[in-house]
């Protein structure tokens, strides 16, 4: 049942955005989600590469420490209180990619604009977030939804024309999904 928990949680957001009015949603979104919004130093190819490699490390960092979490309060206690770890992660990250600036961090409340997840739409709104700027944080940024876990890779970049790119366009790109693996780890426990 443990393992059950998180599959269940997610399919409870999913129904809950499926059955709501447009108006409804906004409302329930925001008290069930944590996003996470990682804002890059600038636009250059550099500063946009290490921005993805700090969003997966600390996606990677956070993914380790949440199997017993059951709700939004206590996802946001383990951000808050690992916060120290967490910008250690980041400045880490930052420094093993060359780059000569650090980066900030803070939880709080942030507006999001729509932002669609495999046929979900998840409204814009203010939503509780874990914002983390890198540098000047004058660049594109990046956001997801950590809890429940549903940070997907972006399926649309911008070329060095400006127009939008496929993903089959894009080479070495991993994408998982949280509730995939949980799914493949029930049946195999079978």
């Amino acid at each position: 049942m443990k393992k059950l928990f998180p599959l269940l949680l997610i399919c409870l957001v999913v129904f809950t955005l499926a059955s709501c009015t447009d108006t409804d949603k906004a409302d329930v979104v925001n008290e069930n989600l944590f996003r996470l919004h990682v804002i890059a130093n600038s636009d250059s190819t550099a500063d946009q590469s290490v921005k993805l490699k700090v969003r997966n490390a600390v996606i990677t960092y956070l993914e380790g420490k949440t199997d017993d979490i059951k709700n939004i309060d206590e996802f946001k206690t383990l951000v808050i209180k690992n916060k120290s770890e967490l910008l250690k992660v980041i400045n880490d990250t930052l420094k093993q990619y060359g780059m000569n600036y650090s980066g900030v961090m803070s939880v709080g409340v942030y507006d999001f604009p729509d932002r669609t997840y495999y046929g979900t739409t998840v409204p814009a709104g203010k939503y509780e977030a874990l914002r983390i700027i890198l540098g000047e944080g004058k660049g594109k940024n990046w956001w997801c939804v950590l809890f429940p876990p549903l940070c997907f890779v972006d399926v649309e970049y911008e070329n060095s024309e400006g127009s939008a790119m496929n993903i089959d366009d894009i080479k070495d790109v991993e994408v998982r999904s949280k509730l995939l693996e949980w799914l493949d780890e029930i049946k195999n426990n079978k």
